[in-house]
């Protein structure tokens, strides 16, 4: 039992979460990904294992959008080593028979020229680089996955890119076969989280954060050019807001943390300790903390715990928006949060969702549509607002809250306080890290490249 914020005490209660598909679940994928030195064509295989709920016939069924599979080895089905499979393009079907294991593995192979989802081309300074941009559900136009965020999975990556060029992926470095690249994410994650970024980069390696006997690298992947205004400016205080967000509410739940410049569509993005954010506020040099702070708030709220579908959506950037304000309050002092609050209210009244809920369902096949005041803005003043029955102060949380524990599925949800207006919409599947909530920085009036997620 860990002392934390009352007012997340009053919403986490612990409770299992499974997502299945056709009652199969995601549980490890290893992808093998070779970025070509020109061109866009990939070659990918990606080793899955995957768990049944119950031993019958059925179909294990990928996302996959745009590539040519070149063949499916199902490992454990005996007597049928190269596998038969479906693919019309968009979906990948294998089917699975009653008698096999419950548990087992299997490898596609597959390339292509991803049409969304992992960007190759030049940056903003002109040189060559690689991207994933998987929000909201664009990891399927290049990795075989089930993408949606109700079911998380560790990733391991293995990454054969260009000589001169650095790669950062989820997770900690793995050691790899000469000119391969490998990182490992051993908490799960959802697929919108599972990312790469491959170019010529400086890094930089801030103080890290101390978890008992835990040792947390901060590190900042920049263009050359931008490193000294990164260091110096939007990420000075990379580690304290770290801490802050430590003090209040629970341990870092990954292995490292790495703020990442990038050619991707969202002002900030917050892939699971690897955070992407674009390219052009760091050459213009107006990029300032708040998206940082935004954006590692999401680290706890949103990718340690993710809402089970996209309606559920402020759960994650509510939080987001809410705690940019709190850690600014921690470091400058509470006038950051009244600020932020008014700015907050302001940017809902004037918004065209004032007469939409907070949990919309009908925006559940857009959601793009998602990201807007209701998501962000309201989100937070109807956490500000549970600040007054929970006794907080703006930079004080005593309290305790039950953490997940150890175990294979994992756990750990929302309130009881307020579990009816929260209610069914996160998901935990933590394998023993802490049990909180996150999501991106998005722009409230839609995508742009200068909006967080």
């Amino acid at each position: 039992m860990r002392t934390v914020g009352s007012v997340l005490a009053a919403l986490f209660v612990s409770a299992p979460a499974v997502a299945q598909r056709g009652g199969i679940d995601a549980k490890d994928y290893l992808f093998s990904i070779t970025i070509p030195d020109s061109g866009s064509a990939i070659r990918g295989h990606t080793s899955l294992y995957f768990e049944r709920r119950v031993p019958v016939d059925s179909v294990l069924t990928l996302d996959l959008v745009g590539m040519t599979v070149d063949s499916v080895l199902l490992l454990g089905a005996p007597h049928e080593p190269s596998r038969r499979f479906t693919y019309d393009g968009r979906m990948l079907r294998i089917p699975v028979q009653a008698t096999y294991a419950l548990g087992l593995n299997v490898v596609i192979w597959y390339h292509g020229s991803p049409q969304d989802g992992l960007i190759i081309g030049l940056n903003a300074r002109g040189r060559r680089v690689a991207f994933a941009d998987n929000w909201p559900e664009r990891a399927r136009f290049w990795l075989p996955v089930v993408d949606h965020p109700s079911d998380k999975a560790t990733a391991v990556f293995s990454i054969e890119a260009p000589s001169a060029w650095r790669v950062i992926a989820n997770g900690a470095p793995a050691s790899a076969p000469r000119d391969v690249r490998g990182w490992i994410e051993a908490h799960p994650i959802p697929a919108y989280t599972m990312v790469i970024g491959a170019g010529e980069f400086t890094v930089s390696q801030h103080r890290p954060v101390i978890n008992g006997r835990d040792t947390i690298p901060i590190e900042i992947w920049t263009y050359p050019e931008d490193s000294a205004f990164a260091d110096s400016v939007p990420f000075r205080r990379a580690t304290e807001i770290v801490e802050v967000m430590q003090r209040l509410i629970a341990p870092f739940p990954y292995e490292k943390l790495a703020h990442v410049q990038s050619s991707t569509k969202f002002g900030g993005m917050e892939n699971s300790s690897a955070i992407f954010y674009a390219e052009k506020p760091y050459v213009e040099r107006k990029m300032g903390e708040g998206v940082v702070r935004h954006e590692t708030a999401h680290q706890w709220f949103g990718d340690a715990v993710t809402e089970r579908d996209w309606p559920d959506i402020w759960l994650s950037e509510g939080f987001a928006t809410y705690f940019d304000g709190v850690i600014g309050a921690a470091l400058d002092g509470d006038s950051v949060l009244v600020n932020r609050m008014h700015s907050n209210a302001e940017a809902y009244f004037k918004s065209d969702v004032t007469d939409r809920p907070i949990v919309d369902s009908g925006y559940a096949a857009d959601p793009i549509k998602l990201l807007n005041a209701n998501s962000y803005p309201k989100g937070a003043w109807v956490l500000h607002m549970l600040r007054g029955p929970v006794k907080t102060s703006s930079t004080s949380w005593s309290g305790r809250a039950t953490q997940t524990s150890g175990g294979s599925s994992g756990s750990g949800c929302i309130s009881r306080g307020i579990r009816s207006s929260m209610s069914p919409g996160t998901t935990t599947r933590e394998h023993g890290a802490p049990s909180l909530v996150s999501h991106s920085v998005r722009n409230p009036s839609g995508a742009s490249s200068a909006s967080p997620h």
